[in-house]
């Protein structure tokens, strides 16, 4: 853990993440297309203003639009990969307000089980942090098995020097994609040495918080939180949860130790604005054991 993140860390009761990109692309950015990473160079202004904005209602940390900047998604877009992540770690680093720290966002490659191939993750992992190392921390979202994180993990590790947080995916059955229990989880991540251990876009933060008891009963990690603003509407496409409650059952994942919040899909400025407000005399505690 580098001296940046160790001191946000220690000064704050809790750090806060921002909320989602997609949403707030579809409705800032001009940008036409299925790709939202190239948002980055089509229209670089809309990326920093969300940065902005982000990090000016109380995001501590703000994550680069990346999420699916690997060579597959990017295959012939005209971009390589390291164009796309230069460019959202510049973007980034222009728009933060203040003090709030870039992190390189990295989601899963969406490999299957069935075609997944290590030195080819790794491979393509490597290419991604490559290319962001001017960001402050590593963050892996979304990650659906151990053999993917794994992957990930080494791959930042082992080039680069920057903290690295890891976020997994959870079904309702309180297992990963590939059947592995929150506890297992904690086991193998920590074995790999990351900083933070967490769970995002997953559910709402009131379905989430049996996860997290048993996340943060067998961690002394750092926990990171950042869940969905509730259900899509089928029809509008709108996430149910407003700001307010969504802030308020995120307050309850304190009781468990849970130190690090953002928001998931759903989410916008507003909901992180509320994290800030609802957490203003909230003292951070860890699990009681």
């Amino acid at each position: 853990m580098n001296e940046k993140l160790k001191n946000l860390l220690d000064s704050k009761e809790f750090v806060f993440l921002d909320g989602a990109m997609g949403n707030m692309l579809q409705v800032t950015a001009d940008y036409e297309g299925d790709i939202p990473e190239m948002v980055n160079i089509a229209d670089p202004w809309s990326v920093m203003n969300i940065h902005t904005i982000y990090s000016e209602v109380g995001a501590d940390i703000v994550y680069t639009n990346t999420f699916a900047a690997n060579s597959i998604k990017l295959a012939g877009s005209g971009h390589s990969v390291e164009e796309i992540v230069k460019a959202a770690v510049e973007n980034a680093r222009e728009g933060v307000f203040g003090d709030a720290l870039v992190a390189l966002n990295i989601g899963s490659l969406g490999l299957s089980e069935d075609c997944f191939d290590y030195d080819t993750a790794y491979d393509m992992y490597k290419e991604i942090v490559t290319a962001g190392k001017d960001a402050d921390i590593i963050s892996i979202e979304y990650l659906t098995s151990l053999d993917d994180a794994k992957a990930a993990v080494l791959a930042a590790k082992e080039n680069s020097d920057k903290p690295v947080f890891v976020s997994m995916k959870f079904e309702e059955n309180m297992l990963t994609p590939d059947g592995i229990s929150p506890e297992n989880v904690v086991s193998a991540l920590e074995e790999l040495k990351v900083d933070a251990i967490g769970v995002n876009s997953s559910a709402d933060p009131e379905k989430l918080y049996q996860i997290f008891d048993k996340i943060c009963a067998v961690t002394s990690l750092p926990v990171i939180a950042k869940p969905n603003a509730g259900k899509p509407d089928p029809e509008t496409g709108e996430y149910s949860m407003e700001p307010e409650e969504f802030a308020l059952h995120c307050a309850k994942l304190t009781e468990l130790g849970v130190k690090i919040f953002g928001g998931g899909c759903g989410t916008v400025p507003a909901h992180i604005a509320a994290l800030a407000f609802v957490f203003e005399n909230i003292k951070y505690h860890p699990y009681n054991k």
